[in-house]
């Protein structure tokens, strides 16, 4: 009887351990995923991005007002999805596909066929689940990490699988840049926090490469 009480006090305080670790393993994911967040919503506030959507939409008003009128409402879909969005832990891939578009209609105001893209999802994906504004932030990456011109154009593919999304973009670094490492840390954490899940990141000599899951 003695051994048996032993035994079962024993592993009540392993048990007991165990929960204690546990909590304390979501609680440091739960605050690096609120860090995660308040850095994207900073990140989307750039003053440097705002002056450069500036300086492309006063260019634009001198060539052609339509075009102005577009940007604006590009710039403007930017920013609602990025407000609505804010408090969610995911969105569907359409939703997120269309703020990705958005985000290169302005960068391609900005430089021009430099920048070509191509996408190949599925209609029945388009209903999946993932991060709001995780594509739209890959593709960010790709623009601001690599250089490119309109005789070497940056290609930017986004293409669904059976359980993932895949960003790729051919790569030629820029000589100085900020590494792609914080930001996709951060996706990373928003993963593990939202599903257990992490993002899987692929780079060779001409390609870099990152698959999300769907969110179930």
């Amino acid at each position: 009887a003695l051994m048996t009480a032993s035994v079962l006090i024993e592993r009540f305080y392993h048990s007991r351990e165990e929960n204690f670790q546990m909590k304390l393993a979501n609680e440091k994911l739960s605050k690096a995923f609120a860090e995660s967040r308040y850095q994207q919503l900073k990140e989307h506030l750039n003053p440097h991005f705002l002056f450069n959507s500036f300086s492309t939409l006063d260019g634009l008003i001198v060539q052609s007002e339509k075009k102005a009128k577009l940007f604006v409402h590009h710039l403007s879909d930017l920013y609602r999805y990025i407000l609505q969005t804010e408090k969610l832990d995911t969105v569907t891939l359409k939703e997120e596909m269309e703020f990705a578009a958005n985000y290169l209609s302005i960068a391609k105001e900005r430089f021009g066929d430099s920048i070509q893209q191509n996408f190949d999802i599925t209609e029945r994906d388009l209903r999946k689940k993932v991060p709001p504004q995780a594509v739209q932030m890959l593709v960010e990456n790709a623009i601001k990490h690599n250089q490119f011109n309109k005789d070497q154009p940056l290609n930017v593919s986004i293409r669904s699988g059976q359980t993932s999304l895949e960003i790729k973009n051919n790569l030629k670094p820029r000589k100085v840049a900020i590494s792609h490492s914080f930001g996709l840390h951060n996706l990373n954490q928003r993963y593990l926090y939202l599903s257990g899940q992490e993002i899987l990141i692929k780079k060779t000599a001409s390609h870099f490469l990152v698959q999300i899951p769907f969110i179930t």
